[in-house]
């Protein structure tokens, strides 16, 4: 499966147009996320698995505001699945780059005409720090613990070929599980 989710991001960045097939089920159409514009504040809870994490709505003062917790599958990736090559260390990748309830932005894509994959988790870009933020998902993908992948049939941002750029790199410098696991198919 990860074979797949990989195959995708590498093929982007060689061609930045993919055809409708088997990789439609990976990322289809839990809580919806306004636009890009608008992060939502949470609070960081736990990593679901090297993609995913569960996180907490919280108001202006940083407290929770009472709905519901929610997962996020981090936008622009595709970790293995626990089971499969790398998928292990993906996850406690993912761990390393949390701190306990540290404060995290959920934003969303103003270009998917979705807003949940196919397990219901919602598809946002997951930002942490304050002042000096990063992309969790881009950092995953850039350290060899992620893919480059994008829902099917869905219109990327500009911003994706940040992500495939830098898949490609650890893919090819064998970074993170990419040294030990299958390198994707292009």
């Amino acid at each position: 499966m990860i074979d797949n989710m990989c195959r995708t991001g590498l093929e982007l960045s060689r061609s930045q147009e993919r055809s409708p097939g088997e990789n439609d089920q990976i990322f289809a159409p839990t809580y919806v996320v306004s636009s890009a514009q608008t992060p939502l504040a949470t609070r960081f809870v736990r990593v679901i698995d090297g993609s995913t994490i569960e996180v907490q709505p919280i108001d202006d003062k940083s407290q929770p505001t009472g709905a519901p917790n929610f997962t996020v599958h981090m936008l622009g990736t595709a970790a293995p699945a626990p089971t499969e090559c790398g998928g292990a260390e993906s996850i406690a990748n993912l761990k390393r780059l949390f701190r306990p309830n540290e404060l995290v932005k959920v934003t969303a894509e103003p270009l998917l005409t979705t807003t949940k994959d196919k397990d219901g988790n919602t598809l946002a870009y997951v930002i942490t720090g304050a002042g000096v933020t990063q992309d969790i998902g881009l950092r995953m993908v850039k350290e060899g613990f992620a893919a480059a992948s994008y829902p099917q049939g869905q219109r990327e941002p500009a911003v994706f070929a940040q992500y495939t750029s830098y898949a490609k790199g650890a893919v090819d410098q064998k970074d993170g599980i990419w040294a030990n696991c299958p390198a994707p198919k292009a």
